[in-house]
């Protein structure tokens, strides 16, 4: 039509009626987003019609709205594709089909009312903070069975490439992805492994707003570590050492920690954990180097 812009044709072309799209709750005047009673901003609907007479595109769309069904008209730039109802079940946002922030949010969302709260992103691993005891997720059977399907899947990497990955735990994590759920533990192994397999040192980077659990799961971690480097050790030592180092938590949090309003033991400082191991991955020595105390707290 004349006046439009190529571009904008382009936009028309990528809805089409009978998709799946979310919605912008944002992008709609006042009088149609109070058909919305929801806490998310955004909502499911199903394209109905492309209107192209307009000089702004806008696509109508059928929803469910708080008072039954109800049709809207919504600025193309307000709508996203929706992943089909099949990748509900998915724990990697990485397999998702359509990537943006309504589908990530909805699956996370979806995931942690089942009380699923770990989610893979490719290599990185996404945790919610639970706010509630889950004790059996962390149980040792549960922490033996990571040990086994971690090893496996660094066996399974290296052999498959037959020289070192560039990428380091990258690689046994996506081996491992298909075999066992979503888990902090898979991680800490994966590390674990590439580090005995490759021979070259590990990271694991824990990051994350206060209050989302990131100084317990570096002892969660911590956990796994020792408690595999023991086992390969064979003796007391190993031992020792993890004792040592989990012995140190309280020492550390009660000089460094305060409560706030979002958390009542609020780590106040950043950690650098070094665990150093032999050849043999057993654990040899360890040690926490802090920095960026508040000091005035």
């Amino acid at each position: 039509a004349p006046g439009r812009s190529r571009s904008t044709c382009t936009h028309m072309g990528v809805f089409s009626p009978g998709d799946h799209v979310w919605i912008s709750l944002d992008a709609l005047v006042e009088t149609e987003s109070a058909h919305f009673a929801s806490a998310s901003p955004f909502a499911l609907g199903v394209v109905h019609e492309l209107c192209t007479r307009s000089q702004v595109d806008t696509i109508r769309v059928h929803a469910s709205g708080a008072y039954g069904e109800v049709t809207v008209s919504v600025p193309i730039g307000a709508l996203a594709h929706a992943n089909p109802m099949l990748q509900d079940e998915c724990d990697d946002f990485a397999s998702l089909s359509h990537l943006n922030e309504p589908a990530l949010l909805h699956l996370a969302v979806l995931r942690y009312a089942h009380r699923h709260i770990y989610t893979r992103a490719g290599p990185v691993l996404v945790a919610f903070n639970p706010f509630s005891p889950m004790r059996e997720l962390y149980s040792q059977a549960t922490l033996e069975a990571y040990v086994r399907a971690t090893a496996l899947a660094e066996q399974l990497t290296t052999g498959a490439e037959g020289t070192e990955d560039e990428q380091g735990t990258a690689g046994a994590s996506s081996a491992s992805a298909g075999a066992m759920p979503a888990h902090v533990y898979e991680v800490a192994g994966s590390a674990y492994h590439s580090l005995r397999a490759r021979q070259r040192s590990q990271s694991i980077i824990i990051n994350g707003e206060s209050g989302a659990g990131k100084t317990e799961t570096a002892k969660i971690i911590l956990r796994f570590l020792t408690h595999v480097s023991a086992g390969e050790s064979g003796g007391a030592a190993g031992a020792r050492l993890a004792s040592h180092a989990h012995d140190s938590a309280p020492a550390l949090e009660a000089f460094g920690n305060c409560k706030t309003l979002r958390n009542h033991n609020s780590s106040r400082f950043g950690k650098l954990m070094r665990l150093h191991f032999d050849g043999l991955g057993s654990l040899v020595c360890g040690s926490v180097q802090r920095y960026l105390l508040e000091k005035s707290r």
